[in-house]
């Protein structure tokens, strides 16, 4: 009687611990999949300088990283940097190519953002 208890015992506890482990691999092999697939990338934008104001250059350099294990990702060839006012206009917009395995420019054309500095976030 006390073996047939503990085999029930072992059988019951056991056997849902094994389908979650099915459940997770599955999970976990459908996410790698989808990230092989569809790799997702993450950018860095370092600026010069954290605050600015009206017609200044702003200098930056761009770096590219895979989303999942933060390892540089040269897969685009371009990025493409926008500055945008306060006002939600589009004061800068463009498109720069790597070189050197990162991204690197400037914008200057400032003068439609008001007498309001622009600061890095």
């Amino acid at each position: 009687m006390k073996k047939t208890f503990l085999f029930v015992f072992f059988l019951t506890t056991l056997s849902p611990l094994c389908a979650q482990l099915s459940v997770t691999d599955t999970l976990t092999s459908r996410f790698n999949a989808q990230l092989f697939c569809y790799p997702q990338e993450k950018i860095w934008l370092h600026t010069d300088k954290p605050y600015y104001i009206s017609g200044e250059k702003i200098w930056f350099r761009a770096f590219l990283a895979d989303a999942a294990s933060h390892k540089p990702m040269l897969i685009s060839k371009y990025v493409y940097v926008e500055l945008i006012n306060p006002l939600d206009s589009i004061v800068c917009r463009l498109k720069i190519r790597e070189k050197d395995e990162a991204f690197f420019g400037f914008c200057w054309n400032l003068l439609l953002l008001a007498n309001k500095p622009f600061e890095r976030h």
